[in-house]
């Protein structure tokens, strides 16, 4: 009973497995959320943020005020460490929020998709951190 049982869940979970597919995926130009975007060539579009729902309230200095109203990330092209003109003006936002609400503390990341190897992909995450510090 219980081998019959494992082999079912195996069988299962190897049909779910081979399910998987890969889809292009488009990043934006703003982060909302958890939302983590991957950038696989092409065009980055936009979209215009969804509204806040009735009731949603927000307290202002807070790390959801910032994700929400301004947008936690800034995304590049493709094997790129250089600022877009829609990068910068979302770094400019960020930098009026952190200097309207100054005792907060940052963390600056860069990172890369899983092409490529560790070293490059460290190293590009690192200049795409430094872009984003010297504006």
């Amino acid at each position: 009973m219980r081998l019959r049982n494992l082999t079912y869940l195996l069988a299962g979970l190897f049909l779910v497995g081979a399910c998987e597919t890969t889809l292009e995926e488009k990043g934006s130009a703003q982060g909302i959320g958890e939302l983590k975007a991957k950038t696989y060539g092409g065009q980055v579009t936009m979209k215009p943020r969804p509204p806040k729902p009735k009731g949603f309230s927000i307290t202002p200095g807070s790390g959801r005020d910032f994700v929400v109203n301004v947008g936690d990330r800034v995304f590049f092209a493709v094997d790129k460490s250089n600022l877009s003109s829609e990068a910068r003006a979302m770094l400019e936002k960020q930098v009026a929020w952190l200097k309207r609400y100054g005792n907060v503390n940052v963390t600056i990341e860069g990172h890369a998709d899983e092409r490529g190897t560790r070293e490059y992909n460290l190293g590009l995450g690192e200049r795409r951190a430094n872009s984003a510090k010297d504006l």
